[in-house]
């Protein structure tokens, strides 16, 4: 099963006794198509569940005036949650994860709706892999995932690869421009200086990102950068120069038209 387009973590199926061993050690177990995954799951997660849960059921039973999502004006539910493509990356899962927390704020969800919001917008495999851990947590007696951050570690732990931090890295020191417009390199090139949290130095991160200009524009700098809004605005100037069409490539024209035809 694909979820945003990233392939699971590949699973073994224990037998009946290791299941039941895995329980009794506060493991979270989940199955999907006949394979049963089992993930680490402390004991002290599962109670601060577990109490959550309780309080906000209290909450709702004391608070009957308490405003729900499906209780929303509708201008506000037309800020609907953000979608799954189907086809999502490392960066793009990064992104969705954002992009709910953001939701979240901007429409003021409670917290005891954000798990049925993200739930709700789940689609195709991605349901039933839900389904099941949610199926298989009430059939081995384990309290129900009722927080986004832990919904937020089930999704992480599942569908992000263990070295994506490296991949992040790695896909930094190989930022090139390429092909590309220098526009188009720098935008790339600070998203993955955010997304890898880097920690350069000013002079440190403008070494960085003169190294992956083009060779021709590397050459052409010939004034100091201290800045990364130096470095840009040199590579920018240096870039228009070059694609100007010079005049010695201009065809010539006559200065006067021969208006005469002979006979």
């Amino acid at each position: 099963m694909e979820f945003l387009g990233i392939q699971p973590k590949e699973t073994v199926e224990p037998s009946t006794k290791d299941l039941e061993s895995s329980v009794k050690h506060g493991e979270s177990i989940s199955k999907l198509h006949g394979v049963v995954y089992i993930t680490e799951d402390s004991d002290d997660e599962d109670n601060r569940e577990d109490d959550q849960h309780r309080r906000w059921t209290k909450d709702r039973r004391i608070c009957s005036g308490h405003t729900s999502y499906g209780s929303l004006p509708e201008y506000k539910l037309k800020e609907d949650r953000p979608t799954f493509n189907g086809s999502f990356k490392i960066e793009e899962l990064l992104d969705w994860l954002y992009e709910v927390e953001a939701f979240f704020e901007f429409m003021d969800i409670p917290d005891d709706s954000k798990v049925k919001l993200v739930a709700y917008k789940l689609k195709g495999g991605d349901v039933a892999w839900w389904e099941k851990i949610c199926q298989d947590r009430l059939n081995y007696h384990k309290p129900p995932v009722c927080t986004w951050t832990r919904m937020r570690k089930f999704i992480r732990d599942k569908f992000l690869p263990q070295d994506f931090r490296q991949q992040l890295f790695i896909k930094l020191q190989n930022c090139q421009q390429g092909d590309r417009s220098v526009e188009e390199y720098v935008a790339e090139f600070y998203n993955l200086v955010a997304r890898n949290q880097i920690q350069d130095t000013e002079e440190q991160l403008v070494a960085r990102f003169i190294e992956g200009l083009n060779r021709l524009i590397q050459y052409s700098m010939t004034q100091s950068a201290f800045t990364m809004v130096e470095a840009i605005q040199q590579a920018i100037k240096i870039e228009k120069r070059f694609s100007r069409p010079s005049k010695a490539s201009q065809p010539r024209h006559p200065r006067y038209n021969n208006n005469y035809s002979t006979q």
